[in-house]
C-alpha cells in the first residue's frame, strides 16, 4: 500500500460500477463543504489490480464539484473478490459502532460555538434522524428498530421496521409492540412480518394496549 497524486479526471473513469451506495444531492453538498473546510482527511483508495476505485466514489464527485484538479490516494493491491469485500466493509455500519446520547450535547456545544459548521455538514441531522439500530427482539429474526428524537429535540419515538413495512410510534407504544411480535413469535412461530401486518391490518390499540 502506498500513496501518490492522481489526477481527477482519470479517477472519474475509475470508478466502481458496482459500488451499492447512493448519494442526495444535500448530502453530497455536505460532505463537499467537509472537504472545503478540513481537506480530504479520507483519500480515495484505488486498486492497481483492477484501476477501480475501492472507496472514496462520492468524496471523488465532490471533488469534482469543487473543480479540484487532482488528489491524493492510497494505492492497494487486492483480487476482485477482496476488493469487494473491501468496499463493503468501509461503509458497513455493523463495524463502525453508534451513537450515544453524547451526540446530542456535542452537537448543542458545535451549535453555539461553530453554528455555520453544523449546519454545512448537516450534523443536525444526526439528532433529527436515526441515532441508533438496535435489535429490539434478538432472538426474533427480521426485527430491528430506530430510536430517535424529533427535531426539537424532545419527544422521542421508535422506528419500527419489520420486512417491507415500518411504523413510527412513540416509545411506549413501540414496547408494547414489540411484547405482542415477541408473544406471539414464541407462541406459533410464525415469521414475524406475517403478525406486524395482522397487527396495523387490525390496529395498534387491540394489540398493544395496557
Amino acid at each position: 500500500m502506498n500513496t501518490e497524486r492522481m489526477p481527477v479526471k482519470t479517477l472519474l473513469a475509475m470508478r466502481a460500477n458496482y459500488n451499492p451506495r447512493e448519494i442526495t444531492d444535500e448530502a453530497l453538498e455536505g460532505l463537499g463543504a467537509s472537504i472545503e473546510r478540513f481537506g480530504l482527511v479520507q483519500p480515495i483508495i484505488v486498486n492497481k489490480r483492477t484501476d477501480t476505485i475501492v472507496g472514496g466514489n462520492q468524496r471523488l464527485l465532490a471533488l469534482e464539484q469543487l473543480g479540484e484538479s487532482e488528489t491524493e490516494v492510497i494505492v492497494v493491491d487486492l483480487s476482485p473478490e477482496e476488493e469487494r469485500a473491501l468496499n463493503l466493509t468501509l461503509n458497513n455500519p455493523a463495524v463502525q459502532g453508534s451513537f450515544t446520547d453524547d451526540v446530542e450535547a456535542i452537537i448543542q456545544e458545535l451549535q453555539g460555538a461553530i453554528p455555520d459548521a453544523v449546519d454545512q455538514l448537516r450534523l443536525s441531522k444526526l439528532t433529527e434522524e436515526a441515532l441508533e439500530i438496535v435489535d429490539f427482539a434478538p432472538e426474533v429474526p427480521e426485527a430491528r428498530s430506530s430510536r430517535y428524537r424529533d427535531k426539537t429535540g424532545t419527544d422521542e419515538y421508535t422506528k419500527v421496521d419489520v420486512g417491507e413495512l415500518a411504523l413510527t410510534l412513540p416509545n411506549a407504544v413501540a414496547v408494547r409492540l414489540t411484547e405482542a411480535l415477541e408473544a406471539e413469535h414464541n407462541k406459533s412461530g410464525r415469521r414475524v412480518s406475517e403478525t406486524f401486518t395482522e397487527i396495523v391490518e387490525r390496529g395498534l390499540d387491540e394489540v398493544c394496549s395496557g
